[in-house]
């Protein structure tokens, strides 16, 4: 076998893999139907030994074709039993062949091995530089989180419980918020459907979503998409009779409700995870934070020195107090990696068009950012992903423009962004959202926004200068 000849193979090998991704799912879906029908976390070991074991069922399955197809097409020598024994060890995939990692991938997707699944799919991305094998990779690395119902759970009914569970009126929101309580715990926060113009609960789930993929190195809440009955709505908001039912309905004329076509009536919306113990964090002080957003010739090693509380020292000659509640909450963080997740903050906004990150009145100061365990969370993310705002645009970019400094891991994720896959994951399938569409083309175009002003920082200052965090 000449070289000649392996490249030749391999690049069609490579062409051919990449065109007929769709094939080699449904192979590995039948030989491991089994995982699909379990969900539950005890079935992984199951699934293992049945690849393991199950040597005689695989003779004749998909699964085996496709390893002795892919054999014959590299024009190997292998013999099956050797690939019967390559079958034993699925889980350790050979780093430097493509079609061998992707492979793997899959398996580890059908058997619900999520994060050995991203866990691959990241590596590969580090073995396999060339564009087109990067996207491909991002695609297998985005899978692994769409398969993920804990990390990513489909649109679901709410499940009203036997007791306990009760909606509380969130009056102090400017749009319809509801606390979910279970005895008088708060345990989530439920943001419904509504006519309010600057929320969108799909801008939540999106925003989430989004900060997964991209590994952001803040917080956000878990959101979930889900729909609620209109009986169990007001079962759970207590409304006992006509009157109350009444006064509600005239008090949150917001609402949006859906019929479907038995003629019931359905509240789509989010609900998102409640954290307790937070203090605010008032980024509206521009001038206590912004040196740590400049480029310097010592950046990571002046900021590293630097401790928190020398960093935000100007908030503590504040009157509103959020000097104490930061520092009780640090974890010793350093002002470097501080630094790292308000610039990440920055970047995000921009991506998701958030302009209402800061707000204009200074008693609400750092209400839409809060902080806890050394780490910023993002908590309302409801004004994100609104179609034709362009005066939001401007407003989130000039934003970003006070931020030169950047991650470099996330300005790589933002560039090998998968578009095509990525529009179902951060926007699920729904009959009223039609809007959806042009969400994502804004999207688009504020990502080239972004890329376009951090690629003329690194033009002007270089690379190393401007991308100073991991």
């Amino acid at each position: 076998m000449t070289n000649c000849m392996t490249c030749g193979t391999r690049e069609r090998l490579i062409n051919a893999t990449i065109q007929s991704d769709l094939m080699i799912q449904n192979a590995i879906s039948e030989a491991a139907n089994f995982a699909e029908q379990q969900a539950m976390q005890n079935t992984i070991l199951v699934a293992q030994n049945r690849i393991q074991n199950a040597q005689t069922e695989a003779l004749n399955a998909p699964l085996l074709r496709i390893s002795l197809d892919r054999a014959l097409f590299l024009e190997q020598n292998e013999q099956s039993d050797a690939l019967i024994e390559r079958l034993n060890v699925l889980f350790s995939p050979n780093p430097n062949d493509l079609v061998d990692l992707a492979f793997q991938i899959r398996l580890a997707i059908r058997t619900q091995q999520f994060e050995l699944a991203r866990e691959l799919a990241l590596q590969g991305r580090e073995n396999f530089q060339e564009e087109i094998n990067q996207l491909y990779l991002t695609r297998l690395y985005y899978s692994a989180f769409e398969a993920d119902i804990l990390l990513f759970p489909p649109i679901a009914p709410f499940i009203m419980p036997e007791n306990g569970d009760r909606f509380v009126d969130f009056a102090q929101s400017s749009s319809v918020l509801f606390r979910v309580k279970k005895d008088d715990e708060t345990i989530a926060i439920f943001k419904p459907m509504q006519s309010v113009r600057h929320t969108n609960y799909r801008g939540e789930v999106a925003s989430y979503r989004l900060c997964q993929l991209i590994n952001c190195s803040f917080v956000i809440p878990r959101n979930q998409e889900l729909f609620v009955h209109e009986e169990d709505f007001f079962t759970l908001t207590r409304l006992d009779s006509f009157d109350q039912t009444r006064r509600f309905r005239r008090n949150h004329s917001h609402l949006i409700w859906h019929e479907d076509e038995e003629g019931t009536h359905w509240l789509y919306g989010t609900i998102k995870d409640w954290i307790p113990g937070f203090c605010r964090y008032p980024i509206e002080y521009l001038d206590i934070w912004s040196p740590m957003m400049t480029p310097r010739r010592d950046y990571e090693a002046h900021w590293q020195r630097r401790s928190l509380e020398q960093a935000l020292e100007g908030l503590r000659l504040l009157p509103e107090g959020h000097f104490t509640g930061i520092m009780e909450r640090s974890e010793d963080i350093s002002a470097f990696e501080f630094a790292h997740q308000l610039s990440d903050i920055h970047v995000f906004d921009m991506l998701i068009n958030n302009h209402d990150r800061e707000l204009p009145d200074e008693p609400r100061y750092g209400m839409n950012l809060h902080f806890d365990h050394g780490q910023l969370i993002s908590i309302d993310n409801g004004a994100s992903f609104r179609s034709h705002e362009e005066r939001n645009a401007r407003e989130s970019y000039r934003h970003l423009r006070r931020v030169r400094v950047f991650s470099r891991s996330l300005i790589h994720e933002i560039r090998m962004m998968n578009t095509e896959a990525l529009f179902p994951i951060l926007f699920p399938p729904s009959a009223y959202h039609d809007d959806d569409p042009q969400r994502f083309a804004d999207f688009l175009e504020r990502r080239i926004t972004l890329l376009n002003y951090v690629d003329e920082l690194i033009e002007d200052r270089g690379e190393d200068a401007i991308l100073v965090f991991p």
